[in-house]
């Protein structure tokens, strides 16, 4: 299990190393992230007090399922969001025997690999 740790933790490095380098591109994606998932609630609350609602939800109740939504979309976009992806370019390139001859499980290793800190927002 710990050597899982470190290869995950040495890819993830690897792969926030990889974002940082275009600080540009990298300050301008968290920035456009950080709007959106700004915009997004704020949406809720000016519809709500313009005294408009969603029908049968409360406030409380509509902030909470997109908060949740923002949630599980971030979480789910960080470790999975890069994996088919990453699967198909290793088939096109013909480089996918080399995951598979790695001592350590190949659905671990293509999953570490796809780590994306794009996909946060």
């Amino acid at each position: 299990m710990k050597r899982m740790y470190l290869i995950y933790k040495t890819c993830m490095k690897a792969n926030i190393a990889s974002a940082i380098t275009y600080r540009v591109n990298f300050i301008l994606n968290s920035l456009i992230m950080l709007i959106g998932n700004v915009l997004f609630p704020l949406v809720t609350v000016f519809i709500y007090n313009s005294n408009a609602s969603f029908e049968g939800w409360t406030f409380q109740e509509a902030l909470l399922i997109q908060s949740v939504f923002i949630l599980s979309t971030a979480c789910a976009g960080i470790f999975f969001n890069g994996i088919m992806w990453n699967t198909m370019s290793h088939v096109v390139e013909g480089t996918l025997e080399v995951v598979l001859i790695k001592p350590t499980s190949s659905l671990f290793l293509l999953l570490a690999r796809s780590f994306e800190f794009e996909s946060i927002g």
